[in-house]
């Protein structure tokens, strides 16, 4: 987590903010990246993020606990996922 924002140095930093790309009565679209196996087994891995603010400047950073995932599945060969 961001302790001090690098941009400004200000420590007003709003923590761990769950990231999102849509609301709507029925449905909350969290943001997240998805992976597959290109060989089209069905195998996916797909990972959320996380948001610190600066509450000073408005700097953001995201990150994700499950990067180790992400790396895995890039060395297994596996592309990003495309829309549609």
């Amino acid at each position: 987590m961001m302790n001090e924002c690098p941009r400004c140095g200000s420590a007003e930093i709003v923590q761990d903010l769950l990231l999102f790309t849509g609301y709507d009565a029925e449905l909350v679209n969290v943001a997240f990246v998805s992976m597959m196996d290109p060989d089209a087994k069905g195998e996916t891995v797909d990972i959320g993020f996380r948001v610190d603010v600066c509450g000073g400047c408005g700097y953001s950073e995201m990150r994700t606990k499950w990067h180790k995932d992400l790396l895995d599945a890039s060395k297994k060969g596996f592309i990003s996922r495309e829309a549609g």
